[in-house]
């Protein structure tokens, strides 16, 4: 190539790398920083290069980690950190990574070996791409939320219920495990609706909802299956245990003082529980049985746990 050209093309490329939106630096054999743009330094939480010649990434790095600037760092031991990171710039010829800034900044990042021993890095914000990332997540998320759970009271509706009973009911079988089915029917409740409003009576459903939540357990499911009827499954369940959680459930809420609009309202539910010890039972059949003992609390007077033989 001719020398005229020759210069050219490094003016061409000095112009090119200081102007650039990416993040250029450029590490010696020895680690040490032989060239950085502005971006770059900025990157680093610094204003400008003359401060960066010379340093190494581990200078570099212990900057943002103690002084919360730059690169976020997340470590409680920056030694290891730093050990970790020299084994894979150097123990790879090319790699792709992002990292976060203290400013809310994304960057991705390239590392190339080049003659064997120099390390090119560029970075290119991509700070845009993550936010709308977080925020299709987001989105996903309270659309998922919409499609499975009660807007009422906030536990899975019938359809998602239903579907994750399914779920748990074929674990059981799978592991051996009993379960119990709990349905659910808050006793009078059109006389709640009649005599204080349908305001109150969703009062009383958000209460009764969240009192059976704390008395379930982590992996136990919980849905409203219409109005005034929740459902409950749960997994790996004696008999003896799913009667007095059903108890506790049903003491609970008649020991409950609602407030709304003025008025202190009392509930009481009833529940028909059915179990199944092999869990080798269709599962709509397990819902008939439940429903039907259901059926039998309420006909023997309300308020009250009745469970299959």
């Amino acid at each position: 190539m001719p020398e005229r050209y020759s210069k050219q093309l490094k003016a061409i490329f000095s112009e090119f790398v200081i102007d650039t939106m990416n993040g250029i630096m450029v590490f010696d054999g020895k680690d040490q920083i032989i060239f950085c743009n502005k971006v770059i330094a900025e990157m680093y939480g610094l204003i400008d290069c003359s401060s960066v010649y010379g340093k190494t990434f581990n200078q570099m790095a212990a900057l943002c980690y103690h002084s919360n600037t730059g690169i976020i760092i997340d470590t409680d031991d920056l030694d290891s950190w730093l050990a970790y990171a020299k084994d894979k710039r150097r123990g790879q010829q090319y790699r792709r990574f992002e990292v976060d800034l203290h400013d809310g900044r994304w960057f991705l990042i390239s590392e190339q070996l080049v003659h064997d021993d120099y390390i090119v890095m560029i970075a290119t914000d991509i700070t845009d791409k993550k936010n709308a990332e977080s925020r299709l997540t987001e989105m996903s998320k309270e659309l998922f939320l919409l499609a499975t759970t009660d807007a009422l009271t906030n536990v899975f509706n019938r359809r998602h219920f239903m579907e994750q009973a399914l779920t748990e009911q074929k674990r059981c079988q799978r592991e051996k495990f009993s379960y119990a089915l709990l349905m659910l029917d808050l006793d009078t409740f059109k006389a709640i609706n009649d005599n204080y409003g349908h305001a109150c009576g969703d009062t009383v459903l958000v209460s009764i909802a969240k009192m059976i939540k704390k008395e379930l357990r982590d992996y136990d499911l919980l849905g409203r299956i219409g109005g005034e009827e929740f459902a409950i499954l749960l997994p790996n369940t004696s008999r003896k245990s799913a009667l007095s959680i059903s108890e506790r459930i049903r003491c609970s809420i008649e020991n409950l003082n609602i407030e709304s609009k003025g008025h202190s309202i009392k509930a009481t539910v009833s529940i028909g529980v059915a179990f199944d010890k092999n869990a080798d039972k269709p599962l709509e059949d397990v819902f008939l049985i439940a429903d039907k003992f259901l059926y039998h609390a309420k006909e023997n007077g309300r308020n009250q746990v009745v469970l299959c033989d």
